[in-house]
């Protein structure tokens, strides 16, 4: 009873948020949702569009401006105009316009061309993207296109992907590698190794012998337990 109190609730809320967007639209003087959607895409790919959308979505409790536009295009019903605004900001090279385009081609399932603007957006400094690109290429089989944008994003600051790249290491059994890669991250104080499945692995294997107590969180042999 209250799963279909809920989704009766989520249905109601849907259609009172697509017809505000209608009116919205209707009040910005466009002819349709898409319209309205369009045009409000093409000045986010500014600098100071982007900046007013985000402060025009904040004071109206939304956080990020891209986020939010590609939520309320969901509520278009025309991916083909939602596809053309995403090619006009990818043309110009915009990092959220290719990661977005990424999404809609991955989306249709063409794999190599959203494999190509992901590459594309992260090359562009999109984190988004780069994520999903080493993720990709992960599971694809390509551990040195994965540890190269995993690389990316660690030398970045982005502490988590260093256990990532720990965890390819121990894969490919480079254990004095990825035995690094794990004190590298345990340092800097940003991540727990011990709840971490790869980081446990490590006493199923060589490690064993070299550690017989084990790693302290900061990366460093234990001396007793």
């Amino acid at each position: 009873m209250v799963s279909a109190v809920s989704e009766t609730e989520h249905i109601a809320h849907t259609e009172k948020f697509a017809a505000d967007l209608e009116a919205e639209a209707a009040g910005a003087g466009c002819a349709s949702v898409a319209h309205y959607l369009t045009a409000l895409t093409k000045e986010s790919w500014t600098q100071a569009g982007a900046e007013r959308l985000e402060r025009e979505f904040r004071n109206r409790g939304y956080e990020g401006a891209h986020g939010v536009l590609s939520h309320l295009w969901s509520f278009a019903n025309d991916e083909e105009a939602r596809k053309r605004a995403y090619e006009a900001g990818a043309a110009s090279g915009h990092p959220e316009a290719l990661y977005q385009l990424a999404l809609l081609k991955e989306q249709s399932e063409d794999n190599r061309g959203a494999t190509d603007l992901f590459q594309q957006a992260a090359e562009a400094g999109h984190v988004e993207a780069n994520q999903t690109l080493a993720w990709r290429l992960e599971s694809a089989g390509d551990m040195a296109g994965a540890e190269r944008w995993h690389r990316n994003l660690a030398d970045r600051g982005h502490t988590q992907h260093l256990m990532y790249l720990a965890n390819l290491r121990q894969q490919e059994n480079d254990l004095t590698g990825a035995l690094s890669l794990y004190q590298q991250a345990a340092v800097t104080g940003e991540v727990d190794l011990l709840p971490i499945p790869a980081f446990e692995s490590w006493m199923q294997t060589e490690w064993r012998d070299i550690f017989p107590y084990g790693l302290e969180l900061d990366g460093t042999p234990s001396t007793s337990w």
